[in-house]
């Protein structure tokens, strides 16, 4: 990748960056697209070819972790123990998808299987 601002060759800085630490990045399945799940409880949206936010998601705590369903929704999960889904085109939450007793340290979607399975701090595989 090429280089921005004062980021090295092979590096890309997002901007603008987070307020607090990144747990997660994740590429959407076939877009410049990328998630950003944030310590500062905001799920951040990207469009890496632009260097440009999208939107910015709030959750209930901070975002352990994120995943792409597909190219018009993504869900995060953090501390609030909560798995939420999002509208990437209109910038939205749509609904609460599972919770766990503890925080939701992973989530991982399968497209050809259509699941979508979180794992927390409850030692629950949901």
């Amino acid at each position: 990748m090429a280089s921005l601002g004062s980021a090295a060759i092979g590096e890309y800085t997002l901007q603008p960056p987070p307020g607090d630490g990144i747990s997660s990045v994740k590429f959407a399945p076939s877009t410049n697209v990328v998630l950003a799940g944030c310590w500062d409880s905001k799920l951040r949206l990207y469009d890496a070819a632009q260097n440009r936010l999208l939107h910015t998601f709030t959750l209930k705590g901070p975002c352990l972790d994120c995943s792409f369903l597909d190219n018009k929704n993504a869900v995060g999960g953090g501390l609030d123990k909560t798995v939420r889904v999002f509208d990437l085109q209109e910038g939205l939450p749509t609904s609460t998808l599972g919770e766990h007793e503890g925080a939701v340290r992973c989530l991982e979607y399968s497209p050809y299987r259509e699941l979508l399975f979180s794992g927390g701090w409850d030692s629950k595989v949901n």
